[in-house]
């Protein structure tokens, strides 16, 4: 019995062919001879370089240049595939004037081409570059590797992984296509249009313009050109191929796009520059990487939805910021927490002052200036309990990081028993611990005076020791704080180590709040709870609380400052629901307002109970 074979086990019986090279079976003095002689499946292998001008290829074939070079002459088509499945690995193909590379006219083709280098003759003219590539619009085209300074083509699906297209002084390449995926590739001055754009990683140098309607990028890096402007005109006789003004990336008419992680390698240049120009557009951005992230950069009929960054610098036009982190120019949300507090205005200052030295320092480090001295940032902060010390750090710690000076927003409060063991020789360890794990955030060291050693059997020592060498060997990745009593910080810093005062730079001293400022903070905890008081309630709260401020209060600040505060609250509170209680125990009916109302009575009760 015949049995008949199908065309798809062909491809298991693929034969090599061989342009030139020696040997006696499949070797050819030319490409054209070596495609001839081919059958459906098989290989072509390259052992030479090799001049071509139309070579047309009807067979589902391969053809590898085993790192070889296709020059092709000036007027041809070059590699003229009427296939279902075009294959061209590992070579370069040099393109004269006026030649393409690689060329599929047929519907629903599928291109895959794999290390590939396009390169073209330095004498040409930009105008007289061809585009390397030619796929019709239904066509499947999976790039892996694929590097070349001009590109211009159009696909159903374009898939780009470790690509480079696109040159600075050139004409601009073009990519059309329904979808466009890529991963860890390079674009330059290039327009894309496609209806979605996804992948991770892409870098724009000079200009990269994408009408997109469903955009998503994991990771994008901007680079920018960074040479003296006259050298720009010296490569082309047309200098209007020039472009002095750049934009990273353009977005038209996207409805969605979500940009995650933007960084920038370098903003110097002689050049006007700006990140983006987005036209009717949705934008997200999430976890910038970059206080330049959104600077002079235009917004036109869009919304801009900023998750993790600012925006600062944005002109804009009919256009709104949502759901920001930011409160203006140069204002972060840190920033703007800071400014809420109520009272502390020399600590402002001092903590506004320290951000715009830090920030700076950190804008040079990014333009590539050399790398300043951030470590320097480590702080004292001298006062008593409840003056707002560890909120204001966490809010320093915010700003740090929404200025990118730090990599998280880690924030961990520790006291000496989280550094001292009870075991000798385990006290370094334990401290190194902790602060490993607060590294690229803040750390905070509560009552920090305590480490001071008490008698011979207090290992305390060994981890002011420890946290000297850590702070010293993680400088600038980490801002230690040391909190406590103003004299006993003072103590702690002549006594721990001597290089503790080096290591703490900046000592901020907080303030005991004065009457009025409590009655504020007073206000606002009332204001947070669900609680209802009159008008004449509250006149009789503030003056019986003036009251117990000057009774109770010998060195101008109650007990605990704002900690008290809460404390106060939260009593206040309990006092009104025992009396409700009680209310209800005797049958009293209770109304909704009842339920939130603080009295006359509750007021009298927990200041009775203060006074005493």
């Amino acid at each position: 019995m015949k049995i008949a074979l199908h065309r798809k086990d062909s491809y298991l019986q693929m034969t090599e062919l061989y342009v030139g090279g020696f040997g006696f079976r499949n070797h050819y003095k030319t490409l054209e001879d070596a495609i001839d002689n081919a059958r459906e499946g098989d290989i072509i292998l390259l052992n030479k370089s090799i001049d071509i001008a139309n070579v047309t290829v009807t067979k589902n074939i391969k053809i590898d240049g085993q790192n070889n070079t296709i020059r092709i002459q000036g007027g041809a088509v070059g590699l003229n595939f009427r296939t279902k499945h075009t294959i061209v690995n590992n070579v370069t193909i040099f393109q004269n004037k006026h030649c393409n590379g690689i060329v599929n006219e047929t519907p629903d083709s599928r291109i895959d081409l794999e290390n590939v280098t396009f390169t073209f003759s330095p004498k040409n003219d930009p105008r007289d570059i061809y585009p390397p590539i030619y796929a019709r619009e239904t066509s499947t085209v999976n790039l892996t590797n694929v590097t070349s300074d001009y590109c211009s083509f159009e696909a159903s699906i374009v898939t780009m992984r470790q690509c480079t297209f696109g040159d600075f002084f050139g004409p601009r390449s073009e990519i059309y296509a329904s979808t466009i995926q890529f991963d860890n590739s390079t674009l330059t001055n290039i327009r894309l249009d496609c209806d979605t754009l996804t992948g991770s990683t892409l870098t724009t140098y000079g200009e990269c313009d994408g009408r997109v309607h469903n955009l998503e990028i994991e990771q994008i890096n901007f680079l920018f050109y960074n040479e003296p402007e006259k050298k720009l005109h010296k490569r082309f006789k047309d200098s209007s191929f020039v472009k002095d003004d750049v934009i990273g990336l353009k977005i038209n008419n996207c409805e969605k796009a979500i940009i995650n992680n933007i960084r920038i390698a370098t903003t110097e240049h002689n050049y006007r520059a700006r990140l983006f120009q987005i036209y009717k557009t949705n934008l997200t951005l999430n976890r910038s990487k970059t206080n330049k992230t959104l600077e002079n950069s235009n917004a036109h009929d869009s919304t801009i939805n900023i998750i993790s960054g600012n925006s600062r610098d944005w002109n804009l036009f009919d256009s709104e910021i949502i759901n920001s982190n930011t409160t203006g120019k140069g204002q972060s949300s840190g920033y703007k927490q800071l400014q809420e507090m109520i009272g502390l205005a020399s600590v402002k200052e001092q903590i506004q002052n320290f951000m715009a030295v830090a920030s700076m320092q950190a804008e040079r480090a990014a333009r590539g200036f050399k790398q300043e001295d951030l470590g320097n940032m480590n702080m004292i902060f001298g006062g008593a309990p409840g003056t707002g010390k560890t909120t204001v750090a966490k809010i320093i710690g915010q700003m740090l990081f929404e200025e990118h000076i730090l990599p998280t927003d880690k924030f961990k409060v520790i006291t000496r028993k989280d550094l001292v063991s009870k075991y000798i020789g385990a006290t370094a360890q334990q401290t190194h611990d902790v602060f490993m794990s607060a590294l690229g955030g803040v750390l905070l060291i509560d009552e920090a005076y305590s480490l001071l050693p008490h008698g011979e059997q207090d290992h305390a020592q060994e981890a002011i020791d420890q946290l000297v060498m850590d702070i010293t060997e993680h400088k600038g990745e980490i801002l230690v704080i040391l909190a406590g009593y103003t004299e006993d910080m003072h103590e702690f810093i002549e006594k721990g180590n001597p290089g503790l005062k080096s290591r703490f730079p900046n000592w901020i001293e907080f303030p005991s709040y004065t009457c009025d400022e409590l009655l504020d903070i007073l206000l606002l905890h009332i204001n947070k709870k669900n609680v209802a008081i009159s008008q004449a309630d509250w006149d009789y709260l503030e003056s019986r609380f003036i009251n117990l401020f000057n009774v109770t209060n010998t060195n101008g600040a109650l007990d605990g400052n704002g900690r008290y505060i809460e404390n106060f609250v939260n009593d206040l509170l309990a006092i009104r629901d025992i009396r409700l209680s009680n209310l209800k125990l005797q049958n009293i009916p209770l109304s909704n307002n009842d339920l939130i109302t603080i009295t006359k009575d509750d007021i009298d009760t927990i200041m009775s109970k203060r006074l005493i």
